[in-house]
């Protein structure tokens, strides 16, 4: 894998209310090659955790309520809660759609405005 490959966008909702909404979803970041790739022992101390929901929850005690909250998304056509319609298939979805927040290109135009 050659220096500078994207190797994974980083995604995330800024509370649970807004999980129907592909326009409030939020590209916060990139995971990006510096160098070439080279392979290492399966002990090389290097991996990705994401952070468990309970740890959320006591940040944001809010949420535990919010994510049993009624929606409906694809025109009414699925309805349920917000923990069970969140997922992976979601997300990919507002992410094909490319409505979603990208703080990397509001980066770039605020920078050009300043030029």
């Amino acid at each position: 894998i050659p220096c500078g490959t994207t190797l994974y966008d980083v995604f995330a909702c800024p509370n649970p209310s807004v999980v129907p909404d592909p326009s409030k979803l939020e590209r916060i970041g990139r995971v990006v090659t510096t160098s070439e790739m080279i392979p290492s022992g399966k002990d090389d101390g290097l991996f990705f955790r994401h952070q468990r929901k309970e740890e959320d929850y006591a940040l944001r005690p809010n949420w535990k309520r919010a994510i049993k909250a009624q929606c409906t998304i694809h025109n009414g056509k699925r309805i349920g809660s917000i923990s069970k319609i969140a997922g992976w298939r979601l997300f990919e979805e507002h992410i094909a759609k490319a409505k979603y927040l990208d703080y990397e290109v509001l980066a770039a135009e605020e920078i050009r405005v300043k030029e």
